[in-house]
């Protein structure tokens, strides 16, 4: 089962519409997404109806305050395999291929330090790694977001950055758009 997270908080975007909404040509970005996992099970998890009009949508109890909450929260749905896939995230054809081909255990994907995606089958792992990154949280050590998930996995510092193990880095192109200024570059480099 694959899961798009698309429903953050968006506070360091500034448009009038949420960042999935975002034009790629003629199409949206979460659209675009749901087109590179076309005949594949997707669950668009949003609490913005706008975004749930898109694709196959959960219902608002899924959300949590920190997204590692929202990711344990699905585990009645994960299946043999789950794969998380940020929906403010330009995947390019190589790293959709990458995450969606990936067989292992576990693997986390992103560029430096931000994770755009997770593939796993180590369901018992990612939960714990969810609730120490939840707990974590909720203590005022953190966000609760997939980095924090990824070096719970790792048994690592919650509050350092890390990379290592269960680790794919996409550099090619692949990223994230937080700001109206990031969209902006995106769309000038994609030309």
């Amino acid at each position: 089962m694959i899961f798009i997270m698309a429903g953050g908080k968006q506070e360091r975007w500034k448009a009038n519409y949420p960042k999935q909404l975002a034009k790629i040509g003629d199409t949206t970005l979460l659209e675009r997404t749901l087109s590179q996992l076309s005949g594949k099970e997707v669950t668009v998890i949003t609490a913005d109806s706008r975004v749930a009009s898109l694709g196959p949508a959960s219902s608002k109890r899924e959300i949590h305050k920190y997204l590692a909450g929202t990711i344990q929260s699905l585990r009645p749905k994960w299946g043999p395999r789950a794969v998380i896939l940020l929906g403010d995230v330009y995947f390019t054809p190589q790293a959709m291929e990458s995450i969606l081909s990936y067989d292992g255990p576990c693997m986390f994907f992103g560029w430096q330090y931000e994770m755009f995606a997770i593939s796993f089958t180590d369901k018992d792992g990612i939960e714990i790694a969810c609730k120490a990154a939840k707990f974590h949280a909720r203590h005022g050590g953190g966000d609760g977001k997939v980095c924090r998930v990824y070096r719970a996995y790792n048994h690592q510092d919650l509050n350092q950055h890390f990379l290592g193990e269960n680790y794919t880095p996409l550099g090619d192109g692949t990223c994230d758009i937080d700001t109206v200024e990031q969209y902006q570059d995106l769309l000038e480099r994609i030309k």
